[in-house]
């Protein structure tokens, strides 16, 4: 049976998807994934750097040249977000987002033909991970604390969406065991299975590049899950990010959206993101940088309830999940 308050509420269950790379982590890991090839064969040719080069060719070679309307969010905030409209709304950044795809190919194309990670184990890979974390503390501070507070079920309830290249990698460094595989989605290195160990091929599946993939696979997220709810209880869904690529996920109508950002930390990111990207109310923006004793702070409301919030870490992140657990989601 259900299980339920007093006033005959259903269960709340809390469905966490999150980014990975500045949100769990303290900092992108991308760049750390790429020392490993060198480490494995320190005569390996072309440096990093090469690609490096390759991706800023990219953005010269392929400038976006459509309109891209910010800030994303209007005057009237509360409006842009409703399920009806989120699509021709938010028309202009999934063209661009779409666009990007473009240069993270040129990218990973070029990586792909150098074959920089072919024949690098799966094994390889964890036992690096456990080696950078061990050594960087690549966890942000309060995500262990969060998950065992928040996260009941790791298998049933926690998602990664993630422009990353190894899902393994990203298993490894969150450390919990009961991570389902197939939960974290990102932009992974093929695996050959046909010798052992497995392998990587040295390829990319893609799938993962840009905010509209992102989008797309929430989509496939929300659709997957609410087709397995039996009705017994109120599932409430929360998108974590703190970057460009996570800006549509933050603001799906669906969902209680995150922009996960210490002020503080990173000022010039966070002032890019929400005055110039988002379009975050000055007031809202001084408030949250000024008062140190505020954690999280609505910025804008959806349909159904729904709101993104700028949380600064995810201490107040299990706060505030903690105080709307108590109401229907």
């Amino acid at each position: 049976m259900p299980v339920r308050n007093q006033a005959g509420a259903k269960k709340m269950r809390n469905i966490i998807i999150s980014d990975f790379d500045e949100t769990i982590t303290r900092y992108d890991t991308i760049g750390i994934i790429a020392k490993l090839p060198y480490l494995i064969n320190p005569e390996l040719k072309p440096e990093w750097s090469h690609f490096t080069k390759t991706y800023m060719d990219g953005f010269r070679k392929y400038k976006y040249n459509g309109t891209r309307s910010l800030p994303l969010l209007s005057s009237n905030a509360s409006l842009t977000s409703s399920h009806s409209n989120f699509d021709c709304v938010f028309k202009d950044e999934l063209e661009f987002q779409k666009y990007n795809r473009t240069i993270e190919l040129n990218s990973v194309n070029e990586i792909s033909k150098q074959q920089l990670f072919k024949s690098i184990t799966l094994e390889q890979m964890k036992q690096f991970a456990k080696e950078q974390n061990r050594e960087n503390c690549l966890l942000r501070g309060g995500f262990n604390q969060f998950c065992s507070s928040v996260i009941k079920n790791f298998q049933d309830d926690f998602y990664i969406l993630s422009i990353n290249w190894s899902r393994e990698f990203i298993c490894e460094i969150i450390g919990n065991k009961e991570v389902n595989p197939d939960h974290v989605l990102c932009n992974d290195l093929k695996v050959s299975t046909e010798k052992r160990p497995p392998t990587y091929t040295g390829e990319f599946d893609c799938g993962l590049l840009t905010g509209s993939d992102k989008i797309k696979s929430l989509n496939e997220i929300l659709g997957m899950t609410e087709t397995h709810n039996n009705g017994n209880e109120t599932r409430c869904y929360w998108y974590i990010g703190d970057s460009e690529t996570d800006l549509l996920s933050v603001l799906h109508p669906s969902i209680n959206g995150v922009l996960l950002m210490d002020p503080v930390e990173n000022p010039s990111k966070f002032l890019r993101i929400t005055e110039q990207i988002i379009g975050v109310p000055s007031d809202k923006i001084t408030r949250f940088q000024t008062d140190n004793a505020l954690g999280w702070l609505k910025f804008c409301e959806k349909e159904n309830g729904m709101f993104a919030y700028l949380v600064k870490s995810w201490d107040s992140l299990k706060d505030l999940i903690a105080q709307t657990s108590n109401s229907t989601c």
